[in-house]
């Protein structure tokens, strides 16, 4: 095997790692790198899209360099304001959601609407159609499930019941026979106060009661009595109480004015916001005699923002100052209206099931053809959240209780 040998030519001993040696760079060669780096990003700025200058410089004419030169400062400017009005609208809604449970010294009274299964008062009905009433084979049935409606085996009052042949009367009565022949405020609510708190707002007395007309789920209507609503009133503040306040409702629901007298006795109660109105046979729940209801609320405030936040809510307590103190107060009361309105403009009559408050008269089946025609899809795209709602939630327990013989129609609720 061959032996090479290598000859340096200089005496100094060799770097044991020439190759990580860092090579020197003069003072004038950094000064020349520094003035490429500038050169070349002056180059790069003037041939980029950003700034425009290259093509106002290389514009041929004058005129287009003047049009390029607009064009760039409309830009800027453009971009300028969007940026403006985004930073002022940022800062001026706040983007955090906030919930904040409270239990106030104070707390606002929903409403109430109470309701009777029963549809006509047999009574009131034989006084109109006597010559549809005659005497009953059920009546020792019937004393013997409700003894307190009788008396020496006959029912208090009159004895003359609807036939037979009447039943369909309830079935189809029209708006003006339920409002002459419906159940009256007084026995219905037959009691009403607040416990161990003194109020000063009329909520009890049976003339600040408003009567409603609503149809059951089976399409027959009924009278119904709101207490404490506000959509009659020009006002916006609740009525208050405090926290520990009670409110007691004693129902009588009359059985002796049954229309059917082998029909179930029960009534219909819904609670909910004084400037709504709900249907409590489909958003309510049922109430029998002979029980106690023991009913805590909660109340349910949201404060939502309009356009453009994704809330898009409508503030509905503004337009009810701008129409003169009128007008719906929340989406649902908003709806209403609207479909009532299309309906009366194409068909001069009025749903039975709307639940805006009105004096029209209501469809018959023979304005079934306009009615079916009518498009009320705009109702439910115009009318958005509330800016302002207030809603109630409930518990609701129901308890068996042994009154007394003339208390067995009763039913007893307490609201706390």
């Amino acid at each position: 095997m061959s032996k090479e040998s290598l000859v340096m030519s200089s005496s100094r001993p060799p770097t044991p790692y020439p190759v990580f040696r860092k090579s020197k760079t003069k003072p004038k060669e950094k000064e020349e790198d520094k003035n490429d780096v500038v050169e070349y990003a002056k180059d790069m700025l003037q041939k980029s899209m950003l700034t425009g200058v290259p093509q106002i410089v290389t514009a041929p004419t004058l005129t287009s360099k003047i049009f390029k030169t607009f064009v760039v400062l409309g830009s800027f400017t453009g971009f300028l304001y969007q940026t403006s009005a985004f930073l002022v609208m940022y800062f001026s809604y706040p983007t955090l959601v906030d919930v904040q449970v409270t239990t106030p010294a104070f707390v606002d009274v929903p409403a109430f609407t109470i309701c009777n299964r029963n549809g006509l008062r047999r009574r009131e009905y034989c006084r109109m159609m006597p010559e549809k009433c005659g005497t009953s084979a059920v009546l020792d049935v019937f004393c013997a499930r409700y003894p307190e409606s009788c008396e020496d085996g006959l029912i208090k009052g009159s004895n003359q019941f609807p036939l037979e042949s009447a039943r369909t009367d309830e079935i189809s009565a029209s708006q003006e026979i339920v409002k002459k022949a419906g159940h009256e405020a007084y026995p219905l609510i037959y009691s009403c106060g607040f416990q161990e708190v003194n109020v000063t707002f009329d909520f009890c007395k049976n003339s600040t009661f408003k009567s409603f007309i609503f149809q059951d789920l089976y399409g027959r209507m009924k009278k119904c009595y709101i207490l404490n609503a506000l959509w009659s009133k020009a006002v916006l503040n609740l009525p208050q109480v405090p926290t520990r306040a009670t409110l007691q409702l004693i129902i009588d629901f009359e059985p002796e004015e049954y229309f059917r007298l082998d029909q179930i006795v029960t009534g219909q109660l819904a609670i909910h916001s004084p400037w709504n109105i709900l249907n409590p046979f489909s958003e309510g729940f049922t109430i029998r005699p002979n029980k106690i209801y023991v009913i805590q609320i909660k109340e349910d405030v949201k404060n939502l923002l309009p356009h453009p936040y994704q809330t898009n809510c409508t503030d509905y307590i503004e337009a009810w100052k701008i129409r003169g103190r009128n007008g719906p107060l929340s989406k649902e009361m908003c709806i209403e209206e609207c479909l009532l309105n299309q309906t009366m403009n194409s068909c001069s009559c009025v749903m039975p099931s709307n639940l805006y408050p009105h004096n029209f008269k209501f469809c018959d089946k023979e304005a079934d053809a306009c009615t079916d025609k009518v498009n009320y899809t705009h109702c439910f795209v115009k009318c958005s959240a509330a800016c302002h709602d207030r809603n109630f939630v409930y518990t609701l327990k129901e308890e068996e209780v042994m009154p007394v013989r003339d208390e067995l129609q009763i039913v007893k609720l307490i609201v706390y």
